[in-house]
């Protein structure tokens, strides 16, 4: 079923896209940081003293930015001071092998289909306390709630007293008061996140796990993460600058993705469009091909397309967020089928018991 579901999300993410063009915060992540994570051993390099971790739910919509099922998001965590602590979203695909030998990835879900993120910061509890976090796209362009679902705002039509406060990403980086009140309607504390898994678990009648963890480099439980890490993350890059990152693409083609392309040189990349050879696609194999070379050469494979075409066809120029509702809606159809199955197993199990 998962992996019926995963060849799904593939066939969905072949169109070329164009990228919008808008502000871009201090917070967007360039090429290299999108497809990887500072690793371990680099952090221990920097002499960071502890980190931060937990586990959260994407938002389906946020599918449109992976590469090869795996991806990275910034996490603004605004105190109350309206300072920002800025952490990272990590989404580590899992990797199959077949009976056919051939390795695939899949999505890291718990039993209600929903998909799980790792977060981490470079900060301790005591630094997190009080403070409302939000998961924003790679580009900043978007925010979304930490436990799911895109963060709209809009008029209350029997409310002339409501105001609403819509995403603005410039003010978000910028304006501190804006930032406050952002965060303060739709940030996710710690606490929130610890009430949510505990329901979670309460609902499904599963021995309650703790999600949130403060790990001191370089005591028994870093070396525990770092091995958890590594083992999400198994292929590692050294930058030209020296620096150690982790990911799940081979050193191959996270080179060409986090380099400096023609027309992509740091934030450009999400400013304007690039034309990018199509011969890039070469670097990638089986079903990943797919989904990387999709997400690389897309704005390439649409300059090559007539401009007549518009609206619901196929080889129509798009936003690749123009796809975020259609990724919602499959996803969210998994999470129904997977709801209604549990419902009759447990309805089963009653009437077994019933009988005997």
């Amino acid at each position: 079923m998962r992996r019926i579901f995963g060849i799904i999300i593939v066939v969905m993410v072949l169109s070329g896209c164009t990228t919008l063009n808008h502000h871009v915060p201090s917070y967007a992540l360039s090429p290299k940081q999108g497809v990887s994570m500072a690793s371990p051993a680099q952090q221990e390099k920097n002499q960071v003293k502890v980190i931060t971790t937990f586990t959260v739910i994407l938002d389906p919509g946020l599918l449109v930015e992976t590469v090869n099922l795996g991806g990275v998001w910034p996490v603004p965590a605004v105190k109350p001071d309206g300072t920002v602590l800025y952490g990272l979203a990590f989404l580590a695909p899992k990797r199959v092998k077949l009976p056919s030998g051939q390795v695939v990835h899949e999505l890291p879900l718990n039993r209600l289909g929903e998909i799980l993120l790792q977060v981490t910061f470079e900060h301790s509890l005591a630094e997190l306390e009080g403070s409302k976090m939000v998961l924003s796209n790679r580009d900043g362009g978007y925010a979304y709630r930490l436990l799911g679902g895109p963060i709209y705002d809009l008029p209350r039509e029997n409310d002339k007293k409501y105001e609403p406060i819509p995403y603005d990403s410039e003010k978000f980086d910028e304006k501190k008061e804006y930032r406050q009140k952002f965060a303060d309607r739709f940030g996710t504390s710690l606490s929130q996140v610890s009430a949510f898994w505990r329901e979670y678990y309460r609902l499904q009648a599963l021995r309650s796990e703790e999600h949130i963890y403060e790990v001191t480099v370089g005591s028994a439980g870093w070396y525990s993460y770092r091995s958890q890490i590594e083992d999400a993350f198994p292929w590692e890059y050294k930058t030209p600058l020296g620096e150690l990152r982790l990911g799940w693409l081979p050193t191959e083609v996270f080179a060409d993705l986090a380099s400096d392309l023609a027309g992509f040189n740091g934030f450009e990349r999400y400013a304007k469009r690039a034309g990018i050879p199509l011969n890039l696609a070469a670097s990638f194999t089986g079903i990943g091909a797919i989904m990387a070379a999709s997400a690389v050469v897309g704005d390439a494979v649409a300059a090559g397309i007539d401009d007549s075409w518009t609206g619901l066809y196929a080889r129509a120029k798009c936003l690749r967020q123009d796809f975020a509702p259609v990724m919602r809606q499959v996803v969210y159809s998994y999470q129904a089928h997977i709801r209604r199955l549990l419902n009759e197993q447990r309805q089963n199990a009653t009437s077994n018991q019933a009988k005997r």
